[in-house]
């Protein structure tokens, strides 16, 4: 086996051990406080359950394409509250044109 190999084969086993030992360490004060702990996973999954909703509720609000053959030709009406069938009617045929 080459130096570099075994070098780095060190490197990684040291690396190794000392994630290990700090997974004990982890467990083990886990272990020691459970008031902690559940706190510390209660607020992991509130952290990491409100930002995937938002990012799916922008994902499809912003980020993706209108599913319409051409979004270009899509009107915004602003109404004053009163929108009515003869209202929708002018806006129809003016919109065909």
């Amino acid at each position: 086996m080459p130096v570099h190999e075994r070098v780095r084969f060190e490197r990684y086993g040291i690396a190794m051990r000392g994630l290990w030992r700090d997974g004990r360490y982890a467990a083990w004060m886990f272990v020691k406080s459970p008031a902690f702990t559940i706190f510390a996973v209660v607020s992991l999954t509130l952290g990491i359950g409100s930002n995937a909703s938002i990012f799916m509720l922008l994902n499809t609000a912003l980020l993706r394409p209108l599913p319409v053959e051409r979004p270009r030709d899509l009107l915004f009406i602003v109404s004053n509250g009163s929108f009515s069938h003869p209202n929708h009617r002018i806006f129809a045929t003016t919109a065909a044109t």
